[in-house]
């Protein structure tokens, strides 16, 4: 679930540099609160299973 949480936030960041659209700072900020708890949760689930 964190990977597919990931590539959203990254197909969003790179869709809006193809298109041209300059991103608000709330949206920015979204996008950096949802990768931070995405790589939270693969860090967790990395620790759980005891890589």
């Amino acid at each position: 679930m964190a990977v597919i949480l990931l590539a959203i936030v990254l197909t969003i960041i790179t869709g809006a540099y193809f298109f041209g659209r300059n991103l608000s700072r709330a949206v920015w900020l979204v996008l950096f609160i949802l990768s931070l708890i995405a790589l939270v949760w693969l860090l967790v689930a990395y620790r759980s299973v005891g890589i």
